[in-house]
């Protein structure tokens, strides 16, 4: 089963994630210029926590399609492949995943550093990880 099939056709928290800023730039600075009130910290806080009380709505069940992401690391340590339900990711689907995880987790996931954050992560979202590591020499 592809990512674009599981979550990003019905809804991109990836994108969703990366625009969240932007949301709630542009619904403060609408907010200051109509009703002449300061675009300070107190505003962008009072839509920031708004926005994400929606984005929790918005984001429920995302993730009832799937059951296990494989990443596979090289013994360098360095990222070799993800897989969802057990379908390796290639291409647009690979990066998609890759800014799901990093946007999801926090970190960077293109080498095994720090992978206990992003399983820790998915877990948060009922999704489990597992790892592998590839003999690549």
């Amino acid at each position: 089963m592809k990512l674009t099939d599981i979550i990003l056709s019905e809804l991109s928290i990836a994108g969703e994630m990366q625009k969240y800023d932007v949301i709630v730039e542009h619904v403060s600075n609408a907010i200051s210029e109509k009703y002449d009130i300061p675009n300070d910290g107190l505003l962008q806080g009072t839509i920031r926590v708004a926005v994400a009380e929606a984005m929790d709505t918005i984001n429920e069940g995302w993730n009832d399609n799937i059951e296990q992401i494989t990443i596979a690391y090289t013994t360098n340590g360095d990222l070799y492949s993800i897989s969802i339900d057990g379908e390796k990711q290639r291409d647009d689907d690979l990066k998609r995943v890759k800014d799901f995880l990093q946007d999801t987790s926090g970190v960077d996931i293109s080498t095994d550093k720090k992978i206990d954050k992003v399983i820790d992560a998915m877990k948060d979202h009922g999704i489990a990880i597992d790892t592998t590591e590839m003999d690549v020499s």
